[in-house]
């Protein structure tokens, strides 16, 4: 291939762009830097050569890995639609823990740990699951994590394991790392991995026969001469004996049989013990991983951790960015939508920490709307991690027995979801209900034995399958977690309240098991005060028909009224949100019967609003034309927004849960502007960066000038200067150095000053419980607002 001389560059999928002497130009990328670190090059080849072979070995690693494969992940309804998604214009590099975790503990509990250092009672945390387990999982949360690049970049760690979950990106940050060190200019290379050469070692492919008595470097000859993806022998051989090559070897766990496993543990560390100064990394999930090998070999061990809620943000903003180039106020809704769904629902979060999953959250974010919509990403996730995903993704041979493996290859995607909804329906029914997410290993097997013989299997075929299948849908699945003491639960609490709401609705629409009556109060209604059924209640709501989910809210309303608990008027409004057909007429008195028991709850007891605010993000989910929201905004207007809670705090929740029901965009920033009451419009404020469009971003900025400068209540004018500081840093220096001048109130004053972009001494504004609060004048402001 000729190369026109150009300078080159990196796009932001990682393609080199060739404005010269292309991916080859030398000195440019890191890789051509190995050409001219050579004063002679390896017999037979002459620099030029070289700088050939590199060129197009870079240029095929951008071929191969430049671009994600979504097909696997991508729902059938939405294939051929989905925009072409490169891996370095999405990538966001997860964070490590060093450390291998002794067990994998409920998810649930595994993000207690990592959000807030919760100590757990190991006898306490789940009846059957090894305390000694916990304890471990537990001293290890406590260590420090790193950004897994820098730990890669360290110099002293030039042999490191990479463990995780199925779906926590072990495969593809080995690709970015060869597709950075492959395609990046030398400067943009951390020190410690600059001037080497990136190779990738998927280790199921040397599960063949012919590479079992072979060298791995045999193996990268044999990528060279047919895929392109190595270099020339000579070349690799001189690089390897220099310590100039960095070694990704992908996949251990791939390799099924333990024997062979640990097999290809000795080799990778003979392999790193032949050529010192070469950089190694293995990737392994963790169930299955025996550490003994490389840990004697020098290797540091190190775990993906879920993505934080900062790193899912930045995933979804790089994803929309990039799937909607055209339309950035389409992407910026679409950002919103799932960062909403991430904060506001435990289950979307729980999931949305897998980067697999998110991925397929993205993917049908885009068509559909969450989080009422979740139920579909549930179903496409859990139908992704059953149906062959090592095949299709992996393209990975199963594992076991031949009559046996080839017996459960007979098992379809929808076998598969009846058999895990039966055990969803045996975990409900047991010892702990629905919250202990726990069975054992005997009825386990018992549970899936019964369900093979349905389909003919013979009694020791069945029995031998159930073991079989038990341990494909922990060790391959990722939809089983063995708590240790022979206990097992689904991995995601997710996954069993979607399979419960899923096995409920089966059996209520599809077998006729109970009348509408006995699913609306002895199914459901009897479980509507345990939290721990609340989003199995919301999912079945969600698939009901409108008469249905209309009479089954109206006995959670009744329910309400008989106890007059928060938590069921909470549960009533989320369930109401589930609907899709809000607007038939059994609907639409439901829907007024619910805001009527919101306002007689609210008149009576303003700060109840504070208790009711896991119910906030679902109003927000409501249509323009929801016969509910007049209803309430009439009250509001005319009563509301001038009650008294007993607290500054119990009166600003009123404010900000009712600003939920609006819709009109410019509606918060009148009320920040023109509400005589001084709560209503700090609440105004704060609610409008949340909801604000991108159009209205300008709007936006001229109202928090407006009020740092105008409104005659101090905390309101600091709460303006803290939004501007958070938003329009730089945009607003003129502000903030006449405030610091200015402003009647010394402390304000000083946080202008403290604002100052550059200083280093930008801190939070004082809040508003430091200032004097003074009494808001009476008048409504109904007329001002545009809802």
């Amino acid at each position: 291939m000729v190369w026109a001389k150009k300078d080159a560059g990196v796009s932001g999928t990682g393609d080199a762009s060739t404005e010269g002497g292309g991916i080859a130009n030398t000195g440019v990328l890191n890789i051509n830097r190995l050409v001219l670190q050579q004063a002679a090059g390896p017999e037979g080849l002459n620099p030029q050569e070289i700088r050939a072979a590199l060129a197009h070995y870079a240029r095929r690693v951008r071929e191969a890995y430049g671009r994600l494969d979504l097909e696997v992940l991508t729902p059938m309804s939405d294939q051929g639609e989905q925009q072409t998604i490169g891996l370095r214009e999405v990538f966001v590099a997860p964070l490590v823990r060093e450390g291998m975790p002794p067990v994998t503990l409920p998810r649930e509990l595994v993000q207690r740990l990592a959000d807030r250092g919760e100590f757990l009672d190991p006898a306490g945390v789940l009846p059957g699951v090894d305390g000694a387990q916990v304890e471990r999982a537990q001293a290890m949360s406590e260590r420090p994590v790193g950004p897994v690049l820098e730990v890669l970049a360290d110099r002293q760690h030039e042999r490191v394991v990479l463990l995780g979950d199925p779906g926590a990106g072990k495969s593809t940050l080995g690709r970015y790392l060869v597709l950075k060190l492959a395609q990046d200019a030398a400067g943009d290379v951390p020190a410690a991995l600059r001037d080497r050469l990136p190779l990738m070692v998927e280790l199921r492919r040397c599960a063949e026969p012919r590479w079992q008595d072979a060298t791995f470097e045999d193996f990268l000859d044999h990528l060279h001469s047919t895929e392109g993806m190595s270099v020339p022998p000579a070349v690799l051989r001189s690089l390897l004996a220099r310590g100039q090559v960095v070694v990704v070897f992908d996949g251990l766990d791939e390799l099924f049989d333990p024997k062979m496993r640990k097999l290809a543990a000795h080799r990778i560390a003979a392999f790193a013990t032949r050529y010192p100064g070469t950089r190694v990394v293995v990737t392994s999930r963790i169930v299955g991983y025996q550490p003994s090998v490389l840990d004697a070999a020098g290797f540091t061990h190190y775990t993906l951790q879920d993505l934080t809620e900062e790193q899912i943000a930045e995933f979804a903003r790089l994803w929309y960015r990039t799937a909607c180039p055209e339309d950035g106020q389409l992407a910026g809704i679409l950002v919103r939508r799932v960062t909403d769904a991430v904060a506001n629902s435990r289950s979307v979060r729980e999931l949305a920490g897998n980067p697999m999953l998110l991925t397929i959250l993205a993917i049908i974010g885009r068509r559909q709307t969450l989080p009422r919509d979740r139920r579909g990403v549930y179903e496409h996730a859990v139908t992704v991690l059953i149906a062959h995903w090592d095949q299709d993704s992996k393209h990975l041979k199963p594992a076991g027995h031949p009559e046996v493996r080839d017996a459960l290859e007979c098992l379809e995607a929808r076998d598969l979801l009846e058999l895990l909804r039966l055990l969803a329906r045996h975990m409900q029914a047991g010892e702990g209900g629905i919250a202990r997410n726990l069975i054992d290993t005997d009825e386990l097997e018992s549970i899936i034995r019964d369900f093979l013989t349905d389909f003919e299997f013979p009694p020791m075929q069945a029995r031998t399958a159930a073991r079989a299948m038990v341990n494909r849908l922990r060790d391959r699945n990722f939809i089983l977690s063995n708590f240790g003491s022979g206990a097992y639960g689904f991995v995601h609490r997710t996954f069993l309240e979607y399979l419960a709401a899923s096995d409920i609705t089966h059996r209520y629409q599809s077998e006729r098991e109970w009348t509408r009556e006995e699913l609306v109060r002895a199914v459901l209604g009897r479980r509507a005060s345990d939290p721990a059924w609340h989003e199995v209640l919301l999912l079945v709501t969600g698939q009901l028909n409108p008469t249905d989910a209309a009479s089954l809210i109206g006995h959670l309303l009744e329910l309400y009224r008989a106890s007059r608990d928060d938590a069921l008027l909470a549960l009533a409004i989320r369930a109401l949100a589930e609907i899709r057909k809000i607007g038939t007429s059994a609907m639409v008195r439901c829907s007024q019967n619910v805001i009527d028991a919101l306002i007689w709850q609210l008149t009576r007891w303003p700060w109840a609003a504070s208790r009711l605010s896991s119910a906030q993000p679902a109003v927000a989910t409501f249509g323009d034309y929801w016969a509910g929201r007049p209803r309430l905004l009439r009250w509001f207007h005319l009563y509301g927004q001038f009650s008294s809670g007993d607290t500054v705090g119990g009166e600003r929740d009123l404010h900000r849960f009712v600003f939920s029901f609006y819709r009109a965009p410019g509606t918060p920033t009148v009320l920040a502007a023109h509400s005589p009451n001084p709560e209503v419009r700090e609440s105004a404020l704060d609610n409008s960066p949340r909801t604000w469009p991108e159009e209205i971003r300008d709007e936006l900025h001229r109202l928090f000038l407006d009020r740092a400068t105008n409104d005659p209540e101090p905390r309101l004018r600091g709460r303006a200067l803290r939004l501007l500081a958070e938003y329009w840093p730089e945009e607003t220096r003129a502000l903030f150095l006449d405030r610091a001048r200015n402003d009647p109130e010394r402390y304000l004053r000083d946080a202008a000053l403290r604002c100052w972009p550059g200083t280093g001494r930008r801190r939070p504004v004082p809040s508003s419980s430091t200032v004097p609060r003074t009494t808001p004048s009476r008048t409504c402001v109904a007329g001002r607002c545009a809802c």
